[in-house]
């Protein structure tokens, strides 16, 4: 009955093939959300509002918590199909008012999500995260010690019962620890990836638990390369390595290291220190290394991936290996810093009067000027206007620079509703 229970709360992979559902709520204390797919929980998320955010109205707090989620799990849900539920209705619609709501729903408009009004009663799994209990940090007060009885713990006489289990043992009959066999038949691995190799018992026949582990890499076991086994394997293939380790001028360079029990030929860089070294990679070797840190890493970037291969091993050319290669996963879903070209060259007029720039610049709501510019000469010309409407700009555009100078050929402007009016358009025809 227990894992009965248990099995409808467990969270799953996330196959990103799918859609997902955002369940978020807010209250004055904390934010809550989940995130569903297939009608199964994937995500558990909750957080406490700091003293700014407290004083946020209910419309804010509840946009505050779409967005941390958002941004928390952005590698998740970006570029899949979003739907957004919530309880504030407000949220639902496109008249939003405050300019802080107004940024956070154009960062979320990068998700491309669809938001749905789910009333409260029925929102219950996002309402049970933001009503988490939270402990407040401990104080000692001010009268703290004259309060109850300080007891002496270590003077304490307690008497033995009988029913408790003691477990006294002496040294000298300790037994020494399990061999890999000993411990393998003990302690069996229910999972595929047991360490003896029989994959029979390790067959999962809950569907249960199956179930979710439907979306994760198949749990088979991955070849180990570094193993001194397979090490010295490799390198008793490796003639010329072998041949640096006998060769008297480089076999202090080449050493030769017993390491579990194998020879293995390692590489000392500085023959001053002889406890530095590492152990020497065949070239037969190189490659599978590099795949396997690279998978158990979990894909982890060039430079990390040949820190953590060159504080154990030596190779020729190692690090150029590792830049060479190339994850078909990583590049799929890692981001690249994209690499722009030179930018194309800029067509400038040479001849005076041939075009006129035109922008209304505004200081503040009482105080409103047209501005005119000839990209050529530089020329700058500026004339208050009284109201941004299309007719009264025509006029004043007409006085300022029309009336004085030739007649361009081409006006530039912005999509202001006072240059794409019909007024301002029908001179710019005549």
């Amino acid at each position: 009955m227990k894992s009965l229970m248990a099995s409808d709360i467990l969270m799953r992979y996330p196959d990103h093939n799918k859609p997902f559902e955002l369940y978020t709520d807010a209250s004055d204390y904390q934010m809550g959300a989940v995130i569903i797919q297939d009608k199964k929980p994937v995500v558990y998320w909750s957080r406490k509002l700091n003293d700014a955010q407290k004083n946020y109205s209910v419309m804010e707090k509840e946009m505050l918590a779409i967005m941390h989620c958002l941004k928390e799990f952005r590698s998740m849900l970006y570029g899949t199909q979003l739907t957004i539920f919530t309880d504030h209705k407000n949220l639902t619609f496109r008249t939003l008012n405050t300019q802080r709501v107004l940024r956070w729903r154009m960062y979320m408009e990068e998700f491309s999500p669809t938001f749905n009004y789910l009333p409260g009663k029925d929102n219950i799994l996002a309402y049970c995260f933001l009503r988490l209990p939270r402990m407040e940090k401990p104080s000692e007060g001010k009268s703290s010690l004259s309060k109850g009885k300080l007891i002496a713990f270590d003077k304490l006489n307690v008497k033995m019962d009988p029913e408790d289990e003691m477990y006294s043992f002496k040294e000298e009959v300790l037994l020494p620890p399990p061999s890999e066999a000993e411990f393998n038949r003990t302690f069996r691995c229910m999972f595929a990836c047991c360490r003896d190799g029989d994959h029979g018992h390790g067959a999962i026949k809950n569907d249960e638990m199956l179930e979710s582990f439907l979306n994760h890499p198949p749990l088979e076991v991955l070849p180990n390369p570094i193993t001194m086994a397979n090490i010295q394997q490799h390198q008793l293939q490796d003639v010329a390595l072998i041949q640096k380790s006998q060769n008297a001028a480089t076999w202090a360079q080449y050493p030769i290291m017993q390491i579990d029990n194998r020879n293995v030929i390692c590489y000392r860089a500085d023959l001053n220190k002889p406890n530095k070294w590492r152990i020497h990679l065949p070239e037969t070797l190189v490659a599978p290394v590099i795949v396997w840190y690279h998978l158990v890493l979990g894909h982890r970037g060039t430079t990390s991936l040949y820190n953590t291969i060159v504080r154990r091993f030596y190779a020729p050319a190692l690090k150029r290996k590792v830049e060479s290669l190339r994850c078909e996963v990583c590049q799929v879903n890692k981001n690249v810093n994209i690499q722009y070209g030179h930018l194309p060259e800029r067509h400038a007029d040479l001849v005076p009067w041939f075009s006129v720039a035109a922008e209304v610049n505004g200081v503040d709501i009482e105080f409103n000027a047209l501005t005119c510019i000839d990209p050529v000469t530089n020329l700058t010309e500026l004339s208050h206007i009284e109201n941004k409407t299309s007719a009264h700009v025509t006029n004043v555009f007409e006085n300022l620079w029309l009336s004085r100078y030739p007649k361009p050929y081409k006006c530039i402007h912005d999509q202001g509703g006072e240059f794409i009016g019909h007024d301002f358009q029908l001179k710019l025809q005549q």
